[in-house]
């Protein structure tokens, strides 16, 4: 059939290093992106400000972040899209990272979050260009469609093990070297990727 066709073309010799690479990318990419949206109004509440102060927060992370994707959207073209892409999301994962440590003080808060907003938005419109570029047309749709349907385990399970790794006991700072950890390593896989492409 027409669909199966389409997936061993996605994990055909040729083609599965690539899949594999960057299935593996998004997915930890995914885990970081998710942390920060689902974690960033609990832990700003959790600094000592009301939950309303929380979800400005968070909102403003979402504005600059439409900033961010446009910003690599425009850059793409000149910079070269893997390089920008993996730029952006080493730049979520030092933000994350920052973000963690940031004193308790809301000026902070909210430039952390905007930082964290701008590379968090960037790195998912840098991430989902360079999957239209990198299989063949004919197996385009199901290998966006594969590296797009693991990452969704992603989301599911990052609030969760965020909210067992505080209730252990781990605070902001630690919380946030793990998954920020995790788009650095994201963008060390997609550099891989790049390396072997080039």
């Amino acid at each position: 059939t027409r669909r199966s066709s389409d997936l061993a073309g996605i994990f055909a010799r040729a083609q599965r290093a690539t899949t594999a690479r960057l299935t593996a990318a998004n997915l930890f990419y995914v885990v970081a992106v998710y942390y920060v949206l689902s974690w960033l109004p609990q832990m700003v509440s959790d600094a000592g400000f009301d939950a309303a102060t929380g979800s400005l927060v968070s909102a403003v992370a979402n504005l600059v972040g439409i900033v961010g994707g446009l910003v690599v959207g425009a850059l793409a073209r000149s910079a070269g899209l893997q390089r920008l892409t993996i730029g952006v999301m080493v730049g979520l994962g030092l933000a994350t990272m920052g973000f963690g440590f940031a004193p308790g003080a809301l000026p902070l808060l909210f430039l952390g979050a905007g930082v964290c907003g701008f590379f968090l938005f960037g790195g998912a419109a840098g991430m989902f260009a360079t999957l239209a570029t990198a299989f063949e047309a004919e197996s385009r749709a199901s290998g966006t469609g594969f590296v797009i349907g693991v990452g969704r385990v992603g989301s599911a399970i990052a609030p969760l093990l965020a909210g067992w790794l505080f209730a252990a006991g781990l605070g902001r700072a630690e919380v946030s070297v793990a998954f920020g950890g995790c788009a650095l390593l994201a963008g060390g896989i997609l550099a891989l990727e790049r390396g072997r492409s080039s």
